[in-house]
């Protein structure tokens, strides 16, 4: 609720005017500043299931490489909790690594995808580097 109150909505006149823009198809800068500050607060991909470590079929390196990887561990009734945070404002999810169709996208990777997919391409969603 913290990282809501003091970054999210403190954001949403800015991501609305952007939105009228032609340039609304493009990040705003604070979107990204947004991620950043997430990450460092340990609030990313925290829609990743509590298996989602025994999931992967890359090695998982320590610290928070490892975590941007694998998420907090939360259950689904844990996660609920905090998309209902998020949909309080249309841009929260994005800024979580949370925003759909990114999730499902990278679930179903995680649970089909073969070591060489989830290479490619789970682990540079997972680490907000494509989209």
């Amino acid at each position: 609720r913290r990282f809501m109150s003091d970054h999210v909505y403190a954001a949403e006149d800015v991501f609305e005017a952007h939105a009228q823009t032609p340039q609304r198809w493009t990040p705003h800068p604070i979107l990204e500043e947004l991620k950043t500050k997430a990450k460092r607060a340990g609030l990313w991909n925290l829609w990743l299931p509590v298996d989602s470590r025994e999931l992967l079929k890359l090695t998982v390196p320590r610290g928070e490489a490892g975590e941007l990887l694998t998420g907090p561990g939360l259950t689904n009734l844990e996660y609920a909790h905090l998309a209902g945070e998020m949909g309080a404002s249309v841009w929260a999810s994005e800024a979580f690594n949370c925003s759909a169709p990114d999730t499902g996208n990278m679930e179903v990777l995680l649970r089909y995808g073969t070591a060489e997919q989830q290479a490619t391409w789970l682990a540079p969603l997972l680490r907000g580097e494509i989209r």
